[in-house]
């Protein structure tokens, strides 16, 4: 199975919620992550675009505003 049938309808959208609160907690640990360790992750161009990558992409998923959630 692709998804969880056994989710009510009702609780489809706290999900989603729980998960976009996650993802706005993990980009702000990924800015303290890169701001406190600067200094070692200057001379390291592969780690520093992971981090850059990373903190956007939680940062997109943190700031969605779907009109409906549904389940599937």
């Amino acid at each position: 199975k692709l998804y969880d049938e056994s989710t009510g309808w009702w609780a489809i959208d706290d999900y989603f919620y729980q998960a976009q609160g996650i993802a706005h907690t993990l980009h702000q640990l990924m800015v303290a992550i890169h701001r406190e360790y600067r200094g070692e992750i200057e001379g390291r161009p592969a780690l520093d675009q992971l981090l850059r990558e990373a903190a956007t992409a939680l940062q997109r998923a943190a700031l969605l505003k779907p009109v409906i959630v549904l389940n599937g």
